[in-house]
C-alpha cells in the first residue's frame, strides 16, 4: 500500500507535508515502542496517556507519516483527523487486505 494514495480509504480533515508524500507503508501502530520502518503510528488517546506524547519516539523507530487530531511540529506527513480511533480501524482494514469484504454474512431472524 502506497502512502500517496492515503486519502482514498481514511477519512481526514487535513493533510500535512503531503508534498513529498512518497513510501510503502508496512505496518501501521498505535504503541510507539512497536513502530518499525515505514510503518504509520496512530496518535489515541486515552484516559490517562495521549499517543501524541510519543510521536518523537515513533519517528525515531522508522515512522513515516504519523495519524493525529492535531497538528504536531514535525516534518514528516501528517494525517489530520477528527478520531484516530475510526482511521486506525480504517487503515490496519486497508494494510490487511480488506477481509470484511470477502466475508459472506447470514442473518437469521424471528421471535
Amino acid at each position: 500500500m502506497r502512502l500517496e494514495n492515503i486519502s482514498e480509504y481514511i477519512s481526514f480533515e487535513e493533510l500535512v507535508n503531503f508534498n513529498d508524500a512518497f513510501g510503502e507503508i508496512e505496518g501501521v501502530s498505535y504503541n510507539s515502542k512497536n513502530v518499525e520502518k515505514n510503518y504509520i503510528f496512530v496518535c489515541l488517546v486515552g484516559e490517562h496517556v495521549d499517543g501524541h506524547e510519543f510521536v518523537q519516539e515513533a519517528v525515531d523507530n522508522g515512522a513515516i507519516a504519523v495519524i493525529a487530531n492535531r497538528i504536531l511540529n514535525l516534518d514528516i506527513p501528517k494525517i489530520i483527523v477528527s478520531d484516530t480511533n475510526i482511521a486506525l480501524a480504517q487503515n490496519a482494514s486497508e494494510i490487511n487486505g480488506n477481509p470484511s469484504k470477502k466475508l459472506n454474512v447470514i442473518c437469521v431472524t424471528g421471535t
